[in-house]
């Protein structure tokens, strides 16, 4: 909730802010009866907010402190030759060296996550070597070595740095790339471990299970 410090009586305007990438982004202004509120309903990891006070008359504004906002999201961990913990926290391990169905958005198709197993030249048996995800139909690769492929194209991502593509949002921390959607998160270590993220009631298929509670596979 956004507060007033102060009623001078003056008609102000309340307006909510996104920090992004890019900068501030305005998601709803108005009244501070109507826009004293923000709900956040998708999932995009942590997000961060303030709102902002504006007295038009007296050219004054006022503005909150940066909220930071973590919304809840169950995890699946795939690793190694084949070892996979799910979003329900069960655990079994495979060999494979072919392409799988990681999780897949089974009410309205809006996501696929698929994971491909290779050798590497190191280490005979079949490890993770590729993660691409599909989010509305737009497909986006990543690779061993935090390698992207967007559409046959490079992209490179450095330390710190943040690139927008469609709805997918790419940043890396010199550890983790991390590819956000509003309904799904990947985290990948470059080397052959994966995290991904979705929302507690969300309905999946594929290594990570069901997501729901009695129907882990």
């Amino acid at each position: 909730q956004c507060r007033l410090s102060q009623d001078s009586g003056i008609p102000v305007t309340m307006s909510w802010y996104e920090l992004t990438a890019k900068g501030p982004v305005e998601l709803q202004s108005g009244s501070p009866e109507d826009s004293n509120t923000l709900n956040v309903t998708d999932i995009r990891g942590d997000r961060y907010f303030f709102c902002q006070v504006s007295d038009c008359q007296r050219a004054q504004i006022e503005q909150s402190n940066t909220v930071k906002v973590t919304i809840p999201q169950n995890l699946c961990l795939i690793y190694g030759p084949g070892h996979v913990r799910t979003f329900l926290q069960g655990s079994y391990s495979y060999q494979t060296d072919c392409t799988h169905v990681a999780a897949m958005d089974t009410r309205r198709g809006k996501w696929f996550v698929y994971v491909r197993y290779q050798p590497t030249w190191q280490v005979a048996t079949p490890s993770l070597s590729t993660v691409t995800i599909y989010y509305d139909h737009i497909p986006l690769e990543i690779q061993r070595g935090w390698l992207v492929n967007y559409f046959g194209t490079k992209v490179v991502v450095r330390e710190g740095e943040t690139k927008e593509m469609f709805d997918m949002t790419i940043t890396f921390d010199g550890l983790y790339m991390t590819v956000t959607t509003p309904e799904v998160t990947l985290h990948w270590d470059g080397l052959g471990s994966l995290i991904i993220g979705i929302p507690p009631d969300t309905s999946t298929l594929g290594l990570c299970g069901s997501n729901r509670a009695g129907e882990e596979l």
